[in-house]
């Protein structure tokens, strides 16, 4: 249970305050943290009080506080993320120590803030597969003359490719990985199956991260010097996350019509016309430079209130906007014969009903 502060602190930064200051503060309306606080008390305003780690050498507390012990008495073992929690995410913020040790600290900064992530990685170090290595999981039924110079670890590698090109396209779980019912169906092909097959999730999910930077290095290169007319869309998947997606289009140097999927994430905060503007201009601004994409020509969208609201933003700041034909179409055919549509329902039905 949080004890609330003696007396309200005024709003922080809480990396300048990493820095120069030992303790920190933020305002905000509390979301419950691990059960910590009920839901009657989740709407309380609370001081969150931080305080920069002391006598550690981990550079990943670079990333995170200490929650002031004396006003979070329940929070010794946790430490919160700097930039959770300056986005007022302090439930996913919340990372339990173990023991002191920092893996989970790693852990959480490598899943939640990848690209902060990949900056504090040594640039040199080799990822993926090397140059000699071929990317064909036939290394995993090595014949006669691959077996001198193909080693475990080097089908280990292939393994690890073949198995994360195989869970992104079907969509597995990566948990699968790790089932003994699948590492043995591997045994009738390799007598070594039991080594090259123990493989963790966590290194699948590393792969798959491996496989997308290489994919937006590629980007890059094909949407260099193009212009294009640009495409996107929101929607809510079943697990009530919010997905937004950009694609550009536009024709190769051969005159054929093509497409490259821009940008495909979770999105986060308001799904507002204007936040959905921002946020689509924040994405192209990673390709407009002199050596990608040289011009956006026009934006098409559904026909969605906040997609009219997007492109009202497009107009007012240069750009052309433009709805979708077939959602036209669409809505044009509900407003044609939704009236005949109801009669012959509501016809059938009397009858069926009689």
């Amino acid at each position: 249970m949080l004890d609330e502060p003696s007396r309200k602190l005024p709003r922080t930064d809480i990396a300048e305050k990493l820095s120069v200051s030992k303790s920190c503060v933020i305002e905000k309306k509390m979301d419950i943290i691990e059960g910590s606080i009920g839901d009657g008390e989740a709407n309380a305003k609370v001081d969150w009080k931080l305080c920069p780690a002391t006598g550690v050498h981990s550079k990943w507390w670079n990333h995170f506080m200490k929650f002031n012990p004396i006003h979070h008495k329940g929070y010794k073992d946790k430490a919160a993320c700097i930039l959770c929690f300056e986005e007022h995410a302090y439930t996913r913020g919340t990372v339990a120590l173990k023991s002191g040790n920092t893996s989970g600290l790693k852990r959480h900064f490598q899943t939640h803030h990848r690209s902060e992530f990949d900056k504090t990685q040594d640039t040199n170090r080799k990822v993926g597969v090397t140059a000699q290595q071929s990317v064909a999981i036939g290394h995993f039924f090595p014949n006669k003359q691959q077996e001198h110079y193909l080693g475990i670890q080097d089908i280990k590698n292939q393994f690890k490719l073949a198995a994360a090109s195989w869970m992104v396209q079907e969509a597995v779980p990566l948990s699968m990985i790790e089932a003994p019912t699948f590492r043995k169906l591997f045994e009738p092909f390799n007598r070594k199956s039991s080594d090259i097959t123990r493989v963790g999730r966590g290194a699948i999910r590393e792969q798959i991260m491996t496989m997308g930077r290489y994919a937006w290095a590629a980007t890059q290169i094909e949407m260099k010097g193009r212009e294009v007319s640009w495409t996107t869309d929101h929607w809510t998947g079943p697990n009530d996350e919010t997905y937004s997606t950009v694609t550009a289009h536009f024709v190769t140097e051969t005159w054929v019509l093509d497409s490259c999927c821009l940008d495909f994430k979770v999105f986060k905060g308001s799904t507002s016309g204007e936040a959905i503007y921002e946020d689509i201009q924040n994405v192209l601004s990673q390709f407009q430079d002199d050596a990608t994409i040289v011009l956006d020509t026009i934006g098409i969208t559904d026909t969605t209130g906040n997609m009219g609201k997007l492109g009202q933003f497009c107009r007012e700041n240069g750009r052309r906007h433009g709805y979708c034909t077939d959602h036209n179409f669409h809505r044009n055919a509900i407003k044609a014969f939704n009236r005949e549509y109801h009669l012959y329902v509501n016809y059938f039905s009397d009858f069926f009903v009689s």
